[in-house]
C-alpha cells in the first residue's frame, strides 16, 4: 500500500456500539489475495482494531449510520492523516469527496475539497502504535458501556422489587379486611335483630351491643331497608371469606417471587453480564426503564396481561370516566361486573376485530374482581363494544349507560385469576 490503509475501499458501515462506527474496509495488493479487515472510528482515534464488533447490537441503523452508508460505501481511502487536535480519514467515490474528522470528545463526518495542508499522512511505521492505542480505547470504552448496562440491569431489579412490595401491601390490604369479616358478619347480625328499631331511610343505626353492653353506631345505606342492609353485609362478609384462599396464595406465591429477585440482586455484580442479562433482561422488559411520571400525567388506569394482549382496569371512579370515554376507541370491548358497583375494563381490539374467547374471559375475570362481586363463585360480566357505552350529562363520577349488552355468566377460576393479577404492569 501506498500510506497506510491508502486504496482500500470501503464495503459497510456499522454502529455496533454507542458512539462507535466500524468500516469493513478491503485491500488487495499487488501479486496477493484481497484481504478484508475493521476499522474502528470513535472519540479519540481511529484505526484498525481486530477484533472490532460488528453489526448494530440488534438495533435498527440510526439516521446518523444511514448517513455515514451513503457517502462512505463503496468509496476508497485516499489517506489517513494526522492534525493537531486529531486524525482525519480521507475518502473518495468517483469525484465525491468527504473525510471523517476525529478528536478526543468528537467524530463528524463533513464534506470537503480533499486538501491536506496542514496534515501529515500517516505511514506503516507509526501504524503500530495508533492500532494498539486504539484497541486500548476501545476494550476501555466496551467495558464502561457493560458496565452501564450491569447498573441498568441493577435498577430493574431494584425497580421490579419494589413493584412486588407495592403489590404485598396490596394483598395485605386485602387480608386486613378479610380479617374482618367475621365483625362485619356479626355487625350484620345485631342489625338483624335490630331492625324494627331502625327508621325507614335512616343512614345510620344506634344498636346495642348484647355482649358488652356498649352502643355501636352502623351506617346504613339509606335506600334500602334495615333488614336489607343487613342482608348486604352479610353477602360482603361471606365474598370476603372466600377471597381469602385466593389471597394467601397470592401472597406466599408473591414473596417467593421477592426472595428470587433480592438474591439475584445480591449476585449482581459478581455475575457475568451475559449471565446476568439473561436472567433479568425479562424483567427489565416488565419494568420499563424506569423513567419518572408526571403526577399529572398519572393513568386513570392498570394493565394487565392476557398472554400478549393488555387489559386496561379502571382505578376508581372517576377514572372509570376517564378510561371509557377518553383512553377506549368504539371497537375496543368494555365489561364491567353487572348490577353491582366496580371498574370499567377495556380489551383493546382491531377495527372489526372479535374479542378471542380466552381474552374474553381473562378480561370478564378482572370485571368480576375488582367489583363489589368479588369472591363471588358466579358474576354475571355485561360486555359490548365501546360504542355503545354513553355518559349522560351531570351523571355521577363511573356512572353511565349501556344501550346494547351481552352477559357472561363467569365461573371464577381462581388459578387464572391469581395468574392474571401477577401480570400487572408498573404499578
Amino acid at each position: 500500500m501506498r500510506g497506510y490503509l491508502v486504496g482500500a475501499s470501503i464495503q459497510r458501515v456499522d454502529a455496533p456500539l454507542s458512539s462507535v462506527h466500524v468500516l469493513a474496509l478491503r485491500v488487495t495488493e499487488p501479486d496477493a489475495e484481497g484481504v478484508t479487515f475493521s476499522l474502528a472510528v470513535f472519540p479519540g482515534t481511529i484505526a484498525v482494531v481486530r477484533g472490532a464488533p460488528r453489526g448494530n447490537g440488534g438495533k435498527p441503523a440510526t439516521a446518523e449510520t444511514m448517513r455515514w452508508r451513503k457517502w462512505l460505501e463503496g468509496a476508497r481511502v485516499v489517506a489517513l492523516l494526522r492534525r493537531d487536535d486529531g486524525l482525519r480519514l480521507a475518502v473518495r467515490r468517483g469525484e465525491e469527496r468527504c473525510s471523517i474528522v476525529v478528536t478526543r470528545t468528537s467524530v463528524a463526518l463533513v464534506t470537503d475539497s480533499g486538501a491536506v495542508d496542514g496534515e501529515k499522512a500517516i505511514t506503516e511505521e507509526d501504524a503500530a502504535a495508533l492500532e494498539a492505542a486504539a484497541a486500548e480505547a476501545l476494550s476501555a470504552h466496551r467495558a464502561g458501556l457493560e458496565e452501564e448496562r450491569r447498573r441498568a440491569l441493577v435498577v430493574a431489579l431494584r425497580r421490579a422489587i419494589a413493584k412486588v412490595d407495592r403489590r404485598l401491601r396490596a394483598i395485605d390490604d386485602d387480608l386486613a379486611r378479610i380479617d374482618g369479616a367475621d365483625d362485619l358478619a356479626a355487625r350484620a347480625t345485631l342489625l338483624s335483630s335490630q331492625a324494627h328499631a331502625v327508621k325507614k331511610g335512616a343512614d345510620r343505626a344506634e344498636l346495642t351491643d348484647w355482649v358488652t353492653g356498649d352502643a355501636i353506631v352502623l351506617a346504613l345505606d339509606p335506600s334500602k331497608t334495615a333488614r336489607a342492609n343487613a342482608e348486604a353485609m352479610f353477602a360482603r362478609a361471606k365474598r370476603l371469606k372466600r377471597g381469602a384462599q385466593i389471597a394467601r396464595a397470592r401472597r406466599d406465591k408473591t414473596e417467593q417471587e421477592r426472595a428470587a429477585l433480592v438474591a439475584l440482586l445480591a449476585s449482581a455484580p459478581e455475575l457475568p453480564l451475559a449471565v446476568l442479562q439473561q436472567r433479568a433482561g425479562g424483567i427489565e422488559a416488565r419494568v420499563g426503564k424506569g423513567k419518572q411520571q408526571d403526577p399529572d400525567e398519572r393513568s386513570p388506569f392498570r394493565t394487565y396481561s392476557s398472554g400478549t394482549r393488555p387489559i386496561h382496569v379502571g382505578r376508581g371512579a372517576a377514572d372509570n370516566d376517564a378510561l371509557t370515554t377518553k383512553h377506549a376507541r368504539p371497537y375496543d370491548l368494555w365489561l364491567h361486573a353487572r348490577g353491582v358497583t366496580g371498574a370499567h375494563v377495556v380489551v383493546p381490539l382491531g377495527k372489526q376485530e372479535a374479542c378471542p374467547p380466552d381474552l374474553l374471559v381473562d378480561a370478564a375475570h378482572l370485571a368480576a374482581h375488582f367489583s363489589d362481586s368479588r369472591g363471588e363463585p358466579v358474576v354475571d360480566v355485561q360486555y359490548t363494544p365501546r360504542k355503545w357505552v354513553r355518559k349522560p350529562k351531570g351523571s355521577a363520577p363511573g356512572a353511565v349507560v349501556v344501550d346494547r349488552e351481552k352477559v357472561l355468566a363467569l365461573r371464577v377460576e381462581p388459578a387464572r385469576l391469581t395468574r392474571l393479577l401477577e401480570t400487572l404492569r408498573g404499578g
